[in-house]
């Protein structure tokens, strides 16, 4: 239980959401490019990187409310 608190601890911190969102964006190039989706595309990059930086903050803020809760 006290590993648990202190992982939504960490991830409710402030430089959570822009390390998350750069461990998606780097995790959902390579998979893009071992497809070979658009390489070298920009647009490809900024696609991701948008719903990257959503899912990060829509799940710190997630954690921080329920660390807040207890």
């Amino acid at each position: 239980m006290a590993v648990q608190d202190a992982w939504r601890k960490g991830l409710a911190s402030p430089w959570a959401p822009a390390l998350l969102t750069g461990l998606f964006v780097f995790a959902g190039l390579m998979i893009l490019d071992a497809w070979n989706i658009a390489p070298h595309s920009p647009w490809r990059a900024a696609i991701l990187g948008g719903a990257s930086g959503f899912l990060a903050t829509s799940l710190t803020r997630r954690l921080q409310r329920r660390s807040s809760q207890r």
